[in-house]
């Protein structure tokens, strides 16, 4: 039979392994969304050069949304709109 004092050892280092994973997976998540914020800026900086330059405009941005979508179906939020809102 297991002592409860050593079951309570057993819950601190298991609390502590959770703790771990948790403070990780938080760091993960900030990265992530701090590299899609810079993607994002990086999209929006290259479509609004191409549009100050006269080269693109509302179609070329509908087709490069298109062209995503149709290249890799796994994308998610790259539609004409929300390239226009990077």
């Amino acid at each position: 039979m297991i002592s409860s004092n050593n079951k309570d050892l057993k819950k601190a280092d298991f609390s502590e392994i959770l703790n771990l994973i948790t403070e990780t997976r938080y760091r993960v998540f900030r990265t992530v969304n701090s590299e899609l914020i810079n993607l994002y800026w990086k999209v929006g900086e290259y479509i609004s050069r191409k549009v100050l330059q006269n080269k693109w405009g509302r179609s070329v941005v509908k087709n490069l949304a298109d062209y995503l979508i149709t290249t890799d179906p796994t994308l998610r939020g790259f539609s004409s709109s929300n390239l226009w809102r990077m």
